[in-house]
């Protein structure tokens, strides 16, 4: 037991010796890096610089088409809300407001995976598509579903305001963040439960704005899953492709063992841009903005 007792003490001891070296050599080491970065940092310019051009150039019409099919999108996206918006705010078309939100949105996204495909990143843009077709269900859901379900989903923000700051609460102390005042957490709550009256209390669950068409539209639905939500939708059969991006957002096994930038059947992982596996995110990007804009 004695000894038992030395080593643990050697240990802490050893442990302490250690955290203090450590500590006493970060400085220098930091003042290092600093007095080499400069260096470094104009060395992977260049490396970053030549490597796009030659990424521009290999993927240059392609390139070019995405960039007309986003702008043409833009132009449309804003003309369309100009000529409908004072309508559709004298009817209270909650269908219109949902769906002119997630054209917005769409367009950015899309610009984000361009930016991405510009850059190298397949498997980042393959991501953004997967963004990209969750907008494409919604919007196909809340077209066939009507202006109930538009309001629904609109009023939904309120539950999940409400849930990220219950989070906030709980884990404020570990994020250094202060705590929510209690009167604002009140009247969160009452916006929560004021819906929940209204709508029933499934309604604070995920994605519980869908569930009174799910149960219309699919009865044998026990859940509202987005896959649910997808299929009532129209475009299920894009499920592989979506499960598969999910990988390139997601810590699994399969996101980490499998890219869209590697070339050919090489082994080799790729830490970082690559000129290969850009077509695929690149055209479901291009193919999701068209569905979202046809709603």
């Amino acid at each position: 037991m004695k000894g038992e007792m030395l080593d643990e003490s050697l240990g802490e001891k050893l442990g302490q010796i250690l955290v203090s070296a450590a500590d006493a050599a970060v400085p220098e080491i930091i003042a290092t890096l600093r007095q080499t970065a400069p260096e470094m940092l104009a060395e992977e310019r260049e490396m970053r610089s030549g490597f796009e051009e030659r990424l521009a150039a290999r993927w240059r019409e392609p390139f070019d088409l995405f960039q007309m099919i986003l702008t043409c999108s833009r132009e449309f996206v804003e003309d369309f809300d100009r000529r409908h918006r004072e309508q559709a705010a004298d009817e209270q078309d909650f269908t219109f407001e949902v769906l002119h939100r997630l054209a917005v949105r769409a367009c950015r996204v899309t610009s984000e995976a361009l930016c991405l495909l510009r850059g190298g990143f397949a498997d980042g843009a393959y991501a953004r598509w997967r963004t990209l077709h969750e907008l494409a269900t919604v919007a196909f859901f809340i077209q066939r579903a009507g202006g109930d379900t538009a309001e629904r989903f609109l009023l939904y923000e309120h539950v999940e305001e409400y849930k990220l700051a219950h989070d906030l609460q709980k884990h404020a102390p570990k994020l250094n963040e202060p705590a929510l005042p209690d009167k604002e957490m009140q009247v969160l709550e009452a916006r929560k439960v004021a819906l929940t009256d209204r709508y029933g209390p499934s309604f604070a669950h995920e994605n519980g704005w869908a569930l009174d068409v799910l149960h219309r539209l699919a009865p044998d639905s026990k859940q509202t899953s987005f896959e649910a939500i997808e299929r009532c939708a129209g475009i299920g059969y894009m499920r592989p492709y979506y499960k598969m991006a999910c990988h390139q957002v997601h810590g699994t096994p399969k996101g980490a063992a499998f890219t869209l930038s590697r070339i050919g059947r090489t082994k080799v992982n790729i830490v970082g841009a690559s000129n290969a596996g850009l077509d695929e995110p690149g055209q479901g990007a291009c193919i999701s903005l068209f569905q979202i804009l046809t709603t």
